[in-house]
């Protein structure tokens, strides 16, 4: 994704806007796996690179907006009780890794008579974890966690790595992709 924002970047700063212009104005959407403390070292890590590319670009303290979509990605849960535990989850770790909106996805195989419990139940899940677990009035909640922090730096260091051999190949449209291997981060 941040391949592809500096090749957008690029080409909007080429054609006159300004690049604080370009980089105040981007929001990046994230899907949410099960993996909860990788999900939350991926949601700050993404936010140490954005940061990174910003200063390349000579801006400071940019804003950027993760947008982190929590839903049924698997089939395996045909449970409502699980299925909340699941989106619980999923939305948690993505508010501890700072995500600024998040989506939770109705789960209407679980509820296919009752659409309208599947969309409350969704709704309900951040509200809950808002108003309930106080989530949204803590700054930076896994901050000091070692293994969070080292799992960030780490994600961040092998992300950082890739961005750059990309950008050393002529950009993410120069890439190969019989020979790019997305699994590499």
């Amino acid at each position: 994704a941040l391949a592809e924002m500096i090749e957008q970047i690029d080409i909007h700063t080429n054609s006159g806007l300004a690049i604080e212009d370009c980089l105040n104005k981007v929001y990046l959407k994230l899907t949410i796996s099960d993996d909860f403390f990788l999900e939350i070292a991926k949601h700050r890590a993404l936010r140490r690179l954005f940061s990174s590319v910003a200063s390349s670009y000579g801006v400071e303290n940019p804003r950027l907006e993760i947008v982190s979509q929590a839903g049924p990605w698997t089939s395996e849960i045909d449970d409502p009780h699980s299925f909340m535990l699941h989106a619980t989850t999923q939305a948690m770790s993505a508010i501890l890794g700072g995500t600024d909106a998040l989506l939770v996805e109705p789960f209407y195989n679980i509820f296919p008579n009752k659409p309208a419990l599947a969309e409350r139940i969704a709704r309900n899940i951040s509200t809950i974890l808002s108003e309930e677990s106080y989530l949204n009035k803590m700054v930076d909640p896994a901050a000091g966690s070692y293994y969070i922090e080292q799992l960030t730096q780490n994600l961040y260091n092998n992300a950082l790595d890739l961005l750059k051999k990309i950008e050393a190949a002529g950009g993410i449209s120069k890439i190969d992709v019989e020979s790019f291997n997305p699994e590499a981060l």
